[in-house]
């Protein structure tokens, strides 16, 4: 086929569509072959497709331009189309050549331009270093690519290229090698580079864990229309935004701290239907206090309390953060309500680092979005005017902030540089920073307002139809424009809106049946279950870093039915630890236990009451070990042993006592104290001394053994 002309008149049109048309080109209009050498095969005319149209146009150009190159040489042709083309970047003669080449080796797929599509023109080993030092980096992508760069010019090893010296070696073997790095391959050029990042998701992954990345990834809509009240409830703690002037009368105590506090919402209606405030202070060690457990339960207790366990059952959402249901508390719901009461948890970030073996840590608030869109509303629209605000950050605080917090702290501090304020004189001071209950107060009003709006878009809610005849007249439900005249009908003003939490809850609590929690049963919420074992009738556990060891009743169900090493709930109040009340996992109540602890050694009856106890306990396991057969039996066969040598004993000592009675006899005849001086009668004294209390001993042990009379012996 012969080529088209390629005159600079036809240069001047622009480059046709890849496939022929029907009727006949205009004149000095360029065409694709349709076949031949130059033309795009069929069966690769799919894959062309691909490659966008800009870069389809251009391919399409470069054959018609190799085809005059082999027609009228490479060289010459290049030269000249390469000045027609002057004011087109990237149609050099040297570019044409270089084109011309790689098309000879790879056919029309070595013409596109990759950096199109990012990492289709550099080493595949390449584009993994470059994204995951980009993924490395929180900051700056430039700065990834420079690290990368760095080491090339420093002569280093970079995946898919090696080290400069062999790239430099391979493309021109018969060049001396540089003694500095000559430059960088093709395709390094930032605007290039920067197209070869990962997608936002795997680099948010990376750089911000999954948490920054659940934007970028799919995720569920959770419809809640269909829930009734109280059948889902999730609590969460939260800060306020203000800082607040504490002060208590009683112990003297001022400080200026932020209030925390834990709340419930009932998902089905978004309406806040539990809640606790409290301040932030700091205990002994300096330490800022949060919400505790016992307030989770106080929370809890609070909610059935009010509003009673649903027929339909209820399921508590917490996390397993400061708002957490310990395991003991979830099996404290099971037991104590029949199961109507469950607790799910929203768990923590579970999926592996990208790299260096570390995990991320951290909950999942997404899936607790009901309530933390509700703070999120309570910060950002409503709490903002409050008085004390800190701002979400650093750079977002008022900027006389400092200024206020400096003049509190002066006006209520007891220090030598302080004012030094009596009572009387703080309780009449004007402070830039609201009382706890001013705060409680305004929080309470703008909960309120939250679950009275109707500009929301929460899903499960359903539109509300409302008409009035004029812009003065209140809004009048949908259902009472039927006691209207049609002409009046047709003249009101009609609008639909949204429900409000408040209107929602209304409409759906009438079909909740709710049954009145017993009193003594919600009182267990108020004590501290802790899971423990039974070991050698103790139970014994730790709880806010206090050892407890707790003793069973020797004659109780908990001493007799219950196997060592079982497995027990014990409730307690730590305010009051003397006693507990012990039952299994299952609910089964086994009686109350008494703690036995440091006792004061200055309280006798404590002491006496203590050691009653202990001897109790010491006596109830003597008597298991002696009623048993074998210990039984071996005691009688001791007693027995001892009864015969007992009475070896005696005969023994009869006979020692006979021989030194005649001994005594002998030498009181023999013996005459005028012939043996001093020395001698002396003995005879002594030895006299000697054998009556001998035979007095002798004739006691004889009788009470019951043998024969004692004077017989002497």
């Amino acid at each position: 086929m012969t080529p088209p002309d390629s005159s600079a008149a036809a240069l001047s049109f622009p480059v046709p569509a890849t496939v022929a048309p029907a009727v006949a080109p205009a004149e000095g209009q360029l065409l694709p072959f349709s076949s031949g050498r130059y033309a795009i095969p069929p069966e690769e005319m799919r894959a062309f497709s691909k490659i966008g149209e800009a870069e389809r146009e251009r391919v399409n150009l470069l054959l018609r331009f190799f085809a005059q190159m082999e027609a009228g040489g490479v060289v010459a042709t290049s030269e000249r189309l390469g000045k027609q083309m002057l004011a087109v970047r990237g149609y050099k003669a040297s570019n044409l050549r270089a084109s011309y080449y790689k098309w000879l080796r790879g056919g029309w797929q070595a013409l596109p331009r990759r950096h199109a599509n990012g990492a289709e023109g550099l080493a595949p080993d390449f584009v993994q270093l470059l994204r995951a030092q980009m993924e490395n980096n929180a900051r700056s992508m430039k700065q990834a690519m420079n690290v990368i760069r760095r080491d090339w010019m420093l002569g280093r090893e970079v995946a898919g290229y090696g080290t400069w010296h062999a790239w430099f070696a391979e493309r021109h073997p018969t060049d001396d090698l540089p003694t500095v790095c000559p430059g960088y391959p093709a395709g390094w050029s930032d605007s290039n580079l920067y197209t070869l990042q990962g997608v936002k998701a795997q680099r948010a992954l990376k750089t911000r864990g999954l948490a920054g990345a659940k934007q970028h990834l799919p995720s569920m809509v959770r419809e809640p229309g269909k829930l009734l009240p109280l059948q889902l409830v999730v609590i969460d703690d939260f800060r306020i935004d203000q800082l607040c002037f504490y002060w208590d009368p009683a112990t003297g105590r001022r400080c200026i701290c932020q209030m925390t506090g834990v709340a419930a919402m009932d998902v089905a209606t978004r309406r806040i239907i539990g809640l606790i405030l409290k301040p932030r202070l700091a205990d002994d060690e300096g330490k800022k206090q949060s919400i505790t457990r016992a307030e989770v339960r106080l929370l809890l207790y609070g909610v059935l309390r009010d509003y009673g366990v649903p027929a339909h059952g209820m399921t508590i959402l917490a996390e397993n953060a400061a708002a957490a249901v310990t395991t003991e508390l979830e099996l404290t719901f099971k037991n104590l309500f029949g199961g109507k009461v469950a607790v799910a948890r929203t768990g923590v970030i579970d999926h592996a680092a990208i790299t260096g073996g570390f995990r991320e840590t951290g909950g999942k608030p997404w899936l607790k979005g009901w309530i933390e869109s509700f703070f999120n509303l309570m910060h950002n629209v409503a709490a903002g005017v409050l008085p004390g605000q800190i701002g979400a950050t650093y750079d977002r605080s008022h900027p006389d902030h400092g200024d206020k917090l400096r003049m509190t702290e002066r006006l209520i501090g007891l220090g030598r540089n302080d004012a030094q304020l009596s009572d009387a004189q703080l309780s009449e001071a004007r402070l830039p920073f609201k009382s706890p209950a001013e705060l409680c107060d305004a929080y309470l009003k703008i909960f309120q307002w939250i679950e009275e709006r109707t500009d929301h878009e929460l899903l499960g809610f359903e539109k509300v139809i409302e008409w009035r005849r004029s812009e003065i007249e209140l809004w009048h439900p949908y259902e009472a424009i039927a006691a209207l005249t049609t002409p009046e009908q047709l003249a009101v003003i009609v609008r639909d809106r949204m429900q409000s939490p408040r209107e929602r809850w209304a409409a759906l609590w009438p079909r909740v049946q709710c049954a009145a929690a017993d009193a003594a049963v919600l009182m267990m919420l108020l004590l501290t279950p802790k899971k423990a074992v039974l070991k050698s009738a103790r139970i014994t556990f730790e709880h806010a870093g206090v050892g407890y060891t707790w003793l069973t009743d020797p004659r109780g169900e908990l001493a007799q039915g219950v196997r060592d090493g079982t497995e027990l709930l014990v409730y307690f109040d730590p305010t009051r630890p003397d006693h507990g009340h012990v039952c299994t996992l299952t609910g089964r109540a086994l009686g109350e236990v008494k703690r036995l602890g440091k006792v004061d050694l200055t309280d006798l009856a404590a002491i006496s009451d203590a050691e009653k106890t202990i001897a109790a306990h010491i006596e109830s396991h003597l008597a298991e070990v002696r009623a048993r057969p074998l210990h039984a039996e071996e005691s009688r066969r001791l007693l027995a042993d001892a009864e015969h040598n007992a009475g070896l004993v005696a005969e023994a000592a009869a006979e020692g006592l006979r021989n030194r009675a005649c001994l005594a006899r002998t030498l009181t005849r023999t013996l005459k104290p005028e012939d043996q001086g001093d020395t001698a009668a002396a003995h005879h004294i002594a030895t006299a001394e000697e054998l009556r209390r001998a035979q007095a001993r002798t004739a006691a042990a004889l009788q009470g053994a019951g043998n024969l009379d004692a004077t017989a012996l002497f």
